[in-house]
């Protein structure tokens, strides 16, 4: 294959999200802040005790509130795999 133009590189994914502390119980402090893939991580919440949906949430820096932003699928899936692979991630799978 023979390059005729060279593309832009493609921009690293970035997110702003305000910490509110949503699908954790906790009240968030309201800080802005701005998430790489690898600052998120997957959880899992029952509300029925047998259907367990999956969210991909944050803790904040400041005042370490868990922050749920969306939901497995939401994500580029280069970014997806970027979670899966979080260390949190992993620990939240084997509990369930």
């Amino acid at each position: 294959m023979k390059v005729i133009m060279k593309g832009k590189k493609p921009k690293a994914w970035t997110a702003k999200r305000t910490c509110t502390g949503k699908g954790s119980g906790r009240k968030g402090c309201g800080a802005k802040l701005l998430l790489s893939p690898e600052d998120l991580y997957n959880t899992f919440k029952s509300t029925d005790g047998e259907t367990t949906t999956q969210f991909i949430s944050f803790t904040c820096s400041l005042c370490k509130a868990e922050t749920d932003i969306g939901v497995n699928g939401d994500f580029p899936y280069d970014v997806q795999e970027v979670i899966n692979k979080n260390r949190k991630s992993k620990e939240n799978f084997k509990q369930l």
